[in-house]
């Protein structure tokens, strides 16, 4: 590794010293994951979405306070009572479903706690831009500051031109001057060199046209000094493929405290995944807190998928340039959700055509929108709906995702900022529209040099929308403006469908997401990999089809064969060596098959023969028994004796039969063309 570092122009060593047994051994299952905690959504977005909400002064109800009043005196020592005693059942009902024995796996005692010799490498700061020195650990490539690192001693530092020793091993690293081990005067106290350092002389020379004699040039002196031993390993080459891959199979494990990393190699996964990360609650690793998922490499640009499996909440973070099925931008930027309870949409701020950057969902309630950069200047929607009613009123109702019908509206209210080129007193800064109280409000900036805010209050019954095909007439000027807040109300419920549809279309699209952005270096690379693979099985074919391709392979050895490529004419020379050494092939495999034969056969005829001998030998032993069990084996070896023969007399066929298919094919073949040509 160090070797790799300083091919690429970083001043690195290596350092050899002590260190605890996590390191030695590899084992960071009680180590802090690298990973840090993310929170479930940043500060800055909570802030930009977060509406302003204004302070309500509490209304006191006369009814609700005589109703107060005539409620009996309780003991505030009886509510406290049975205060503690609610309390003291939750406690209990919490403790019967809490690990309350969590705590990290028994360890014996290290006999070696503190002798463990390690190495590692230093990166020292100054060239690559590297801004400040820091250890690398070679076994999992993490990072450490001086300052803050796990080692507990340093032994001895060396590269390719020298070798340090440490004179003072008992100190902690950060008090050693490990910054500063190579420089000369530092040497002296606390670090010791091995190899003496290249010294060079400074020559003097005379500049001739201005006589100056403060020109230098350096050169090497030529005492023979201890030198560095040349490196005895071979040259490091790392496959290209190999490192892609990553680890064997393409994926590895590795534990934390209380966590769990999955590293993925690049299109190794159907869903572009390439790291995954999962936190626990306890040391046993059981208990899931959250899930996060890391994709590249994904046409949809999701790159952050954040599951947390108790609070069935699910966060997916978006990157810009994602397109919807329709092939249209989407600027989805943050997609938070609950299962069955909220959905919250992020937009990027450059989506242009509505002004979206918000959109909450609670499920079968509420929906709030909020806006920025419009012409009309609104910045927030809102709408209340009861899911469980309906009519065919379209001015009161639209359709609803979640409920899959048509539901009606209770309530829409819609804010809007402050455009300074038009008087504050005649701009809205909220539109409430409440259809159950029948009535619509409106809520105007306040005007310059003025504590009081103007509020109007409409009935919905007297208001009507605006008619296209109605004829210009005269209008007063109450009329006008119950066709403009008619307008309103229409607008609102229009521009509510369509974020409604447009809500729709991005969850169709989220969830048919999952399709490779692959880049153009991983085509090139795939359509080599499938041209290699359709060449090797092309010719793997043509060697099956051809019948003399294991005489040629056979004859690749001799000279006049070492450049023949298939297709090619042979001479007479070679047509004649091919034939011969076809036929003899052949007759050496159909002797190989006979011989098998004729050896099973022969041993079937001498089991035959011992097992007369035995009988013929002692006649006067033989019992009924052993006469049966002689005709039993007798009826046996006969049996397979004719079977042998048999085999024997097809293989002999099949020979037959084979070389006149051979000499069929190679009076055939025009490859032999010129020795049939010689022949005539």
């Amino acid at each position: 590794m160090c070797s790799l570092l300083l091919g690429n122009g970083y001043d690195c060593f290596v350092v050899y010293g002590k260190a605890p047994k996590e390191i030695t051994s590899r084992d960071e299952s009680m180590l802090p994951c690298p990973i840090p905690d993310l929170p479930e959504l940043p500060s800055d977005e909570q802030e930009e979405i977060k509406p302003l909400k204004k302070v309500k002064k509490p209304v006191v109800n006369p009814e609700e306070l005589a109703h107060h009043i005539d409620e009996p005196l309780s003991s505030k020592f009886d509510e406290t009572v049975r205060q503690k005693a609610k309390e003291d059942q939750e406690l209990r009902a919490r403790i019967e479903v809490e690990i309350t024995d969590d705590e990290p796996e028994y360890e014996k005692p290290d006999s070696y706690k503190g002798r463990r010799l390690h190495s590692w490498i230093l990166i020292k700061s100054g060239k690559r831009e590297v801004k400040e020195d820091f250890f690398i650990e070679p076994t999992t490539g993490r990072h450490y500051s001086i300052k803050e690192c796990p080692y507990i001693s340093v032994e001895a530092i060396f590269n390719n031109q020298n070798f340090w020793v440490n004179m003072r091993p008992d100190l902690p690293i950060d008090k050693i001057g490990i910054d500063e081990f190579d420089m000369k005067e530092n040497c002296e106290k606390e670090w010791e060199y091995v190899m003496l350092p290249m010294v060079h002389k400074r020559k003097r020379l005379i500049d001739e046209a201005s006589g100056e004699t403060e020109i230098y040039e350096e050169e090497e002196a030529n005492e023979d000094i201890l030198d560095m031993p040349t490196p005895w390993s071979p040259k490091l080459t790392i496959n290209k493929e190999s490192s892609e891959e990553m680890a064997y199979a393409s994926q590895k494990t590795v534990f934390f405290l209380k966590s769990k990393v999955d590293f993925y190699a690049a299109y190794s996964q159907p869903d572009a995944l390439q790291l995954r990360v999962t936190f626990y609650n306890d040391y046993k690793r059981q208990i899931i807190k959250e899930i996060r998922s890391y994709y590249a490499h994904r046409a949809d640009k999701l790159v952050l998928r954040r599951r947390f499996p108790y609070e069935f909440k699910t966060i997916e973070e978006y990157l810009p340039g994602r397109k919807t099925g329709l092939g249209l931008e989407s600027h989805l930027k943050r997609l938070v959700q609950v299962d069955g309870e909220l959905r919250q949409l992020y937009f990027y701020p450059h989506r242009n055509k509505d002004g979206l950057v918000y959109r909450e969902e609670q499920i079968l309630h509420k929906t709030i929108e909020m806006y920025k950069s419009r012409p009309d200047k609104l910045v927030y929607r809102s709408i209340t709906f009861d899911p469980r009613e309906g009519n065919d009123n379209k001015d009161t109702t639209f359709n609803e995702n979640h409920a899959g019908t048509t539901v009606i509206i209770n309530k829409m209210t819609q804010k809007y900022e402050l455009d300074p080129t038009k008087p504050p007193e005649v701009q809205h800064s909220k539109v409430v529209i409440n259809y159950r109280t029948r009535k619509l409000i409106e809520y105007f900036h306040y005007s310059d040099n003025s504590v009081k805010q103007v509020i109007r209050e409409h009935n919905l019954e007297s208001l009507r929308t605006t008619d296209a095909n109605e004829k210009d007439t005269e209008k007063t000027s109450e009329e006008i403006l119950k066709q403009q807040l008619g307008k309103i109300i229409k607008d609102c419920i229009n521009d509510i469908q369509a974020q409604e549809y447009v809500a729709k279309n991005e969850m169709t699209d989220v969830q048919q997401g999952d399709v490779y952005e692959r880049s153009i270096f991983y085509k090139a690379k795939e359509r080599g990999k499938r041209e290699k693979k359709e060449q090797e099985e092309e010719g793997k074919k043509e060697e099956e089809d051809d019948y003399l391709a294991p005489v040629f392979a056979k004859l690749q050895l001799e000279k006049e064969f070492r450049d023949y490529k298939k297709g090619m004419p042979l001479t007479v020379e070679q047509a004649k060596i091919v034939q011969n050494e076809a036929f003899q092939m052949h007759k050496e495999r159909i002797k190989a098959r006979a011989k098998i034969i004729q050896d099973r056969l022969d041993a079937e005829v001498k089991e035959l023969q011992n097992q007369f001998n035995e009988t013929t030998s002692n006649p006067e032993t033989m019992t009924r028994d052993k006469k049966d069990d002689y005709q039993k084996k007798y009826s046996e070896i006969n049996q397979k004796i004719s079977i042998l023969t048999e085999r024997a007399y097809q293989q002999y066929q099949y020979a037959l039969e084979k070389f006149k298919k051979i000499e069929e094919k190679m009076a055939q073949d025009h490859r032999f063309e010129i020795l049939r040509q010689s022949q005539l």
